[in-house]
């Protein structure tokens, strides 16, 4: 029962940092020094508590409509069924690529602050132009597949309106 009790607080933590990065105001008390909490990799494996630890770790979305982009990570990462670490992996299967490429759309479209191309690449272990030519092919694709085009309406239904999907008004359009 301690196990999941330091792994429920560890997910808390993750959150708290998530929610107020090391560049914000320092007298939060918050700790920013990642955790380790020596877990055999068979509880982590196990999927009802991964579930419940990406459960915990979501940040709720901001007033201004904007999303995190742990938000989005996670999202897309359900959605395609693929893990948040293989697309920050240097995994090229076409599934894990299409994952990894719109996140990386969803992330420049809808962060706030919008992210940047450098630092989108960073959280996705890439540079920025693989960022752009990430963003570029989705965008290509939305203007002649229309599975791709439904792929991010879903999920962006999902990011921006998570309790009434079908009153969202989602929009498929370039990156600026």
């Amino acid at each position: 029962m301690t196990l999941a009790t330091d792994m429920i607080q560890h997910a808390k933590e993750v959150r708290q940092r998530l929610m107020y990065p090391a560049n914000a105001v320092a007298d939060k008390g918050i700790d920013l020094h990642p955790k380790q909490i020596p877990v055999e990799d068979e509880v982590l494996e196990h999927p009802i508590i991964r579930v419940f630890i990406r459960e915990i770790v979501k940040i709720p979305n901001r007033p201004d409509g904007r999303v995190a982009f742990s938000n989005i990570t996670h999202e897309v990462s359900n959605y395609y069924g693929v893990l948040i670490e293989d697309m920050m992996s240097r995994e090229r299967t076409a599934r894990i690529t299409m994952a990894r490429h719109v996140a990386m759309y969803l992330a420049r479209k809808h962060t706030n602050p919008r992210l940047s191309y450098p630092a989108i690449g960073m959280r996705f272990n890439r540079d920025h132009t693989a960022v752009l030519n990430a963003i570029w092919k989705i965008e290509e694709l939305v203007l002649i597949n229309q599975e791709i085009v439904a792929d991010i309406r879903e999920l962006e239904s999902r990011l921006l309106c998570p309790h009434e999907p079908d009153h969202c008004g989602s929009t498929v359009a370039p990156v600026a």
